[in-house]
Formats: C-alpha cells, sequence, structure tokens
C-alpha cells in the first residue's frame, strides 16, 4: 500500500511553518497539513451532528486524515465507523482495507477487498493489493530469516525517534521529544520539532560484551535549529556529518528541505553548509547517505522528472573542483511511483532504503539491493520481523554487521516511531542421512562415509548401528559425499551445497547405498555384433568404467560372462559365448588389469533369465518375443573374492 501522502514528519521533509497558536477551522488547518488540529475541528463537528449521512462523510474524513498523519489503528475506527453509518462510496471500504492491512489485521483486510472488487469489478490494482497481502500474511505466519528484532527502549519515548545512525559506538538519531532547541509546535502533529540526538555506547568489563548505552542527548554544537532537523549520517573518519535541514535556520528563509554538511570540531558539530545541488526551492532534499569511500552521497527528492512521488538520487564528488556533481537519478531498478526514502550504505556495493512502491507488508519497507550505478540487483524485501504492517526505514548495521538498528511505527498505529535493535543469527549448516544396504534394504553400521568440500574441507563419519550419519558444513562450499565399507561397492557420490544461501540449510534426509561385493551379477550394457564376438566401439566406455571399478578396488577377483538366448545349439553358444567372454577380458587386460583377477567364462544359454528356452526348433523359446530373447542375450560381472593381493612393481 502506497502512503496516502509525502512521508512528511518521518523525513523532516515538507515542513509546516505554521504554529498551532492560533485556532483555525479544521478545512483551513487540513489545507495547510496541521492534520492534528484539524482532526480535532472535525471531531468536535462529529459530535454536533445528528444526521447519519453528514455523521458518516465526518467520520470518513477524519479516517482520511489519521490515515494521512499514519494513525492507522485510529484510521481503521473511523473508516469503520462511516461505513456503518451508511457512507455510501464504496472507496470507503478499500481505504478501511488498507488501514488494516499496516496494523497486520490481514484476513480482515482481505474481506474489505472482496467487498470493494464485487462493487467495482475489474479494478487492476485490486489483485495485486490482495496478493500483497497474502504474501504478508505468509512471511508473518512463515517466518524465513536470521533476524531477531527487540525494541530499543533506552532510546524511545512517547515521542518519535527514528533515523538511527551508529557509528562505531555512537548511535545518532533523530527525535522530535522534549528538550528540542526551538519552542514552536509543528502543526501536523502538535508535537515539537525534531534535532539529532545521540547516545554513546560503553562497555562493562574487558570482555567488552556488557552493553550500557548513555542517555539520549542533544547533539551539541550547531547543527540544530529551532525548525526540524534530522537523518545524521556521519563519514567513515567521523570527520564529516551530512543530514537534512528544513526551512532554514530561523525558519524564515525557504520553504523546502535541503541536504546540510557540517564538520566536527572536536567539542561539537560546527554550522551546516547546503549541498549545491539543492537549487530547487520548491523541491525536497534529504536523508543523506554518504558511501564508505566518501565519493557518493545518494539522498531522496521529490525534485522534478522523478520515477514517483520522492527518488533516491546520486550525487558524486568532484576533486578537481572540491563540489558535488549535479544528481543522477538511481533509475528504475530502484524507484518506483511512490517513495523511495532512507538510504544505507552497508558496504560500496549494498545500499538499502525503504520503499512503498516496491511489494511490501504494508507501509514502507526495508529492501536491500546490490551493485553500482547505472545498474543495480531488483530489491530484496527484508521480510518480516525486520518489516511490518507499519512503516519500517532507516536501517543502520554495526561495524559486524550481524546487528544493527531501525525505525518502526509498528506498535503504535499514532504516527509515532520507536527504535529498534536487531541481531543476524549465525548461518549454521548440515547434513545427515542413513546408508542401506542394497541387497537387505537395511540400514548399514560401520560405513565410512566421507565429506569433501571445494574449499579443502575433510571430514569423515562411520555409521551407527541405525546407518546414520550427521555432518556440520561451512558456508559458501560446495560438497561430495561418499560412502565406503570393505567388502562392499563405494555408494555413487551424492552433492549438498551451501553457496548462496541467505537463510541455514539442514539436510534431513541424504540417504546413500552401498552393495555387497559378493553379490549377484551386476549386468553391463555391452552388446554385440550378430556371430561375433569382437568388442564393438559402443561396449568400451561400458569395459573402460569396469577398469576403473577395479582400479578403485585393487583386491577383487571377478568373473566376466556372456550369456545368449536358446536360439542355435548348445555348442555353437557356448563357444560363441566363451569368445565374447574372452574377448571382454583381452580389452580389460589390455587396459592394465591383470589377468590374475579376471576370470572368463560363457555360459551359453544355460542360465536363462526367462522361460524363453528352446532347441532343435522346440520350446516355449520359439514364441518368445525379440524383447524376451534380449533379455537373455547380457554380458554380466561378478565378484568372485576380496583377498587378492596386488603385485608389487
Amino acid at each position: 500500500m502506497r502512503t496516502y501522502y509525502v512521508w512528511l514528519l518521518l523525513g523532516v521533509m515538507g515542513v509546516s511553518l505554521y504554529s498551532c497558536a492560533t485556532r483555525i477551522n479544521p478545512e483551513e488547518a487540513e489545507k495547510k497539513e496541521q492534520y492534528a488540529q484539524a482532526i480535532d475541528g472535525y471531531k468536535k463537528l462529529y459530535k454536533a451532528k445528528k444526521d447519519r449521512v453528514q455523521k458518516a462523510k465526518l467520520a470518513y474524513k477524519i479516517g482520511e486524515l489519521q490515515a494521512k498523519n499514519y494513525n492507522y489503528k485510529q484510521a481503521d475506527d473511523w473508516f469503520t465507523i462511516a461505513i456503518a453509518l451508511g457512507y455510501s462510496d464504496v472507496a470507503a471500504h478499500y481505504k478501511l482495507a488498507e488501514a488494516k492491512k499496516m496494523n497486520e489485521k490481514y484476513l480482515e483486510a482481505l474481506k474489505e477487498f472482496d467487498i470493494y472488487e464485487r462493487e467495482v469489478p475489474g479494478d487492476p490494482k485490486i489483485a495485486e493489493e490482495k496478493k500483497l497481502v497474502k504474501e504478508a500474511m505468509d512471511w508473518k505466519t512463515n517466518p524465513q530469516t536470521r533476524f531477531v528484532v527487540e525494541d530499543f527502549k533506552v532510546a524511545n519515548t512517547d515521542k518519535s525517534e527514528w533515523a538511527p545512525f551508529l557509528k562505531k559506538d555512537i548511535l545518532y538519531f533523530t527525535s522530535d521529544r522534549p528538550g528540542t532547541t526551538g519552542n514552536k509546535k509543528f502543526g501536523r502533529t502538535n508535537g515539537a520539532y525534531s534535532d539529532i540526538f545521540y547516545m554513546e555506547r560503553k562497555y562493562n568489563g574487558k570482555d567488552k560484551k556488557t552493553v550500557k548505552w548513555s542517555a539520549p542527548a542533544i547533539l551539541s554544537g550547531e547543527v540544530n535549529t529551532i525548525m526540524n532537523d534530522g537523518t545524521a549520517y556521519v563519514d567513515t573518519k567521523g570527520n564529516v556529518m551530512y543530514y537534512t535541514q528544513c526551512n532554514g535556520a530561523k525558519g524564515d528563509s525557504v520553504r523546502n528541505c535541503v541536504v546540510m554538511m557540517a564538520e566536527n570540531k572536536g567539542k561539537g558539530w560546527g554550522a551546516g553548509s547546503v549541498l549545491p545541488f539543492c537549487v530547487d526551492t520548491s523541491s525536497d532534499y534529504g536523508q543523506p547517505a554518504i558511501s564508505p569511500d566518501g565519493q557518493r552521497l545518494v539522498f531522496s527528492s521529490d525534485m522534478p522528472g522523478g520515477k514517483g512521488k520522492h527518488d533516491l538520487y546520486l550525487s558524486t564528488y568532484v576533486k578537481r573542483s572540491h563540489t558535488w556533481s549535479d544528481p543522477i537519478n538511481l533509475g528504475e531498478n530502484i524507484n518506483t511511483d511512490g517513495d523511495e526514502m532512507f538510504p544505507y550504505w552497508l558496504n560500496d556495493t549494498t545500499l538499502y532504503f525503504s520503499s512503498d512502491g516496491w511489494p511490501g507488508m504494508g507501509g514502507m519497507d526495508i529492501f536491500v539491493t546490490h551493485g553500482k550505478n547505472p545498474s543495480w540487483s531488483k530489491p530484496k524485501n527484508l521480510k518480516y520481523p525486520i518489516n511490518s504492517g507499519g512503516n519500517d526505514m532507516g536501517i543502520t548495521f554495526d561495524e559486524g554487521q550481524e546487528s544493527g538498528f531501525f525505525a518502526s511505527d509498528r506498535q503504535h498505529g499514532l504516527g509515532q516511531l520507536d527504535i529498534y535493535t536487531f541481531y543476524i543469527t549465525p548461518l549454521t549448516f548440515s547434513i545427515r542421512g542413513t546408508v542401506y544396504n542394497t541387497l537387505t534394504n537395511l540400514p548399514e553400521k560401520g560405513v565410512s562415509v566421507k565429506i569433501e568440500g571445494n574449499n579443502g574441507t575433510k571430514m569423515e563419519a562411520i555409521t551407527n548401528d541405525s546407518g546414520n550419519y550427521y555432518f556440520k558444513l561451512y558456508k559458501n562450499e560446495n560438497y561430495q559425499i561418499v560412502s565406503k565399507k570393505k567388502n562392499f561397492f563405494n555408494s555413487k557420490p551424492i552433492y549438498a551445497t551451501t553457496v548462496g544461501f541467505d537463510l541455514s540449510q539442514h539436510y534431513v534426509r541424504k540417504d546413500m547405498s552401498v552393495t555387497p561385493q559378493a553379490g549377484p551379477p551386476v549386468e553391463l550394457a555391452i552388446h554385440f555384433d550378430l556371430d561375433k564376438a569382437n568388442i564393438r566401439k559402443d561396449a568400451m566406455p561400458v569395459l573402460d568404467s569396469l577398469v576403473g571399478i577395479m582400479n578403485e578396488y585393487p583386491y577383487i577377483v571377478i568373473e566376466l560372462s556372456s550369456h545368449t538366448d536358446c536360439r542355435s545349439s548348445y555348442a555353437y553358444n557356448d563357444t560363441l559365448s566363451q569368445k565374447r567372454a574372452d574377448s571382454s577380458v583381452a580389452y580389460l587386460i589390455k587396459k592394465g588389469i591383470d589377468p590374475d583377477r579376471l576370470v572368463a567364462k560363457g555360459y551359453g544359454e544355460r542360465k536363462l533369465k526367462n522361460d524363453c528356452a528352446c532347441e532343435d526348433g522346440k520350446g516355449p523359446g520359439m514364441d518368445c518375443t525379440e524383447e524376451q530373447h534380449q533379455v537373455n542375450r547380457r554380458t554380466e560381472f561378478t565378484v568372485l573374492r576380496s583377498d587378492y593381493v596386488p603385485k608389487r612393481k
């Protein structure tokens, strides 16, 4: 769902210049985006009205303003009241569905979308909205994530805290809590204008594991003004701060917001200067993020020519002229027809940002993209629990990239933002399974299971009485696993990978089979020409694979046997099959297999596999098909013993 209007408060953009000192009627307050005052006025009118139609219209109006002020719980209540009073416009059901989605009442949201769809069939946006609601339900019900999220209570108040940015052991954030620089009220919320605050992380003990945060304090220096200031972002060295300032330091110069830069003076931050690309006083510029190399600045703006409401733009530092280049739109791989805001560089090729234009769980969700301008990957939604039905934005990571902070209004629905902390659980990988005996179909104990990774990892496990094995795996590695046991043929290799996984992976069942060597004959796909015994080219790869088996198991002695069908005489078939067996053995000897390990045996038609026996033109075999006769024309090998001692060379 799109946020109804520009994300004014949260981005400290588009700030109203009006104070609440003078009371104005709700229509005028609404026009000036003083929504809190407008809502109060409309509520008084609602109480005074007796006519249901008029009350329904006022309830709907209050619901709209609550939604514009990001109070979706109240929006839900007032849209519900409007519908109960008979409000005639079906749009009320659509907006009620949006509010319920923001409140994570997903099943109720689907019902309202269904009502709207029945009244407005064919509306193309409904199918997409319902799809997003179902996805959001699934993300929350079945979270596939490594993120663990907690309320960062030591920073939060009953006002709003947002735009956290962590630089080493200092957490910067924006807030409209008591104690800000100015004493005027922001007409949109009836709250204070925002300032930049900070907290310092301290450690108890030498282990640096027990953490204590100092009490939030307003940032010292000249950065904060009587108007809205916020969304601080500090460069890698900690010397330069980029931030947003609205309406000029005194509130009487311009009506837009701009990106500022200030230097660290040691005891406080100096006065900020406006970056040169903030030239259009009718557009807002804000929420800057400087890349780790200090050469690229991404920010959000609604300047003309964008893809949507607020887009992300990139400005590059020009060393020769010591200035910033004209901004370039990051393009449709990132920007949508909605709002893209709160960029954050994890590294020089990984950019996080918030958007209500890409598919999400409700309001603004946090996304990540990889690459460099203009080639960015499709943004990936971080899903639940980082994202919620509310508005989630302004993610920042600790230096180890396994923890951090972000802001969300998920629990309040009052337009109030809190800071949340998160950590990422470690990636873990494992594989387990059972090795079976192919003849008995029972688990085989005492089997050596060996695993080898492409990064050099080698491990071995012996199956227990239940034939089970287990390995812990390392990330970013491809594995091959083989089972071995004396007097058994090795299993066919199986494979596993931990490359490219964002979530832990546990291969619960990866079973294998080993075959006893002293088992039944193994048929080979070797064919001979009619009445011929020479080895054909298509038989050579099959015999070569048998050479590989002989080399892999140098202690086995095999019989290589040849069989015919019943046609022709016993004597003729015995002679032909023996020649074919001799040819096969000769091929193996030529490939280096010791003759003492090979026995050639021609069985003629004496070991038929079916009932196709015949002699002198008589017997059931005379009625068999060619396919049935083919079953009997075969070449096999059988392990005779496993005690051969290879000769010394």
